[in-house]
């Protein structure tokens, strides 16, 4: 674009920085986003503080992160806290966590997917009282995560399946549980060893084999 003599808009900047999060270009993007307002003339908007946050989060800069944020010459939004948040997950780690979670909660009480998100990150830690104790703040507060789901539609018939929900009411369940086992065998023959980090409940290693399968 510049070369062609074309200025690049705010929006155009939003899809550039994006890009260099999604493939890990840092500096390019730090680059980008500096010469915003020194070559362009073009003051960020929150929405470019948010690429740069997922940027240095996706890269594993936290502290730089938050520093960003505290220096915005905005408030930051539930967004801009909620992407650092899903950051500390990746990169383990707790305080950070527990800090941007907190900012969020400020901001608004309406983000189960951010308690929910807090309270993975601290079963992936095993810091089980920590995990009952955002369970808690949920269930006094009133605020029920909405399971997720998926469907399939099969000969003009939509099926559609929750998660942690019953089969066994379901017509084809017979046949929904030999595919599942038959998948599990080809998996465990083909060499796949189940990623047991996933399993995000307090059980031994056995039990989360078998929660898997």
């Amino acid at each position: 674009m510049h070369k062609q003599g074309v200025k690049p808009d705010e929006v155009v900047f939003v899809a550039v920085l994006t890009a260099c999060s999604h493939v890990g270009l840092l500096e390019q993007g730090r680059n980008i986003f500096t010469s915003m307002q020194s070559v362009h003339g073009i003051s960020p908007h929150i929405v470019h503080y948010s690429c740069m946050v997922d940027l240095l989060g996706r890269a594993g800069g936290l502290e730089e992160a938050v520093d960003l944020v505290k220096s915005m010459p905005m408030e930051p939004n539930d967004v801009i806290w909620g992407t650092l948040l899903a950051a500390c997950r990746t990169h383990k780690n707790v305080e950070m966590a527990a800090y941007a979670a907190e900012q969020v909660s400020k901001l608004t009480t309406q983000r189960t997917g951010i308690h929910v998100l807090l309270s993975n990150i601290y079963a992936s830690a095993g810091k089980w009282a920590d995990v009952a104790k955002v369970r808690l703040q949920l269930k006094e507060e009133g605020i029920q995560k909405v399971p997720g789901c998926s469907s399939v539609e099969v000969n003009g018939l939509i099926h559609e399946f929750t998660f942690g929900g019953d089969t066994d009411t379901h017509t084809e369940k017979s046949h929904i549980a030999l595919m599942v086992q038959e998948i599990n065998s080809r998996l465990k023959d083909a060499g796949h060893i189940p990623d047991l980090d996933n399993v995000l409940l307090d059980v031994d290693e056995e039990e989360k084999e078998y929660l898997l399968s």
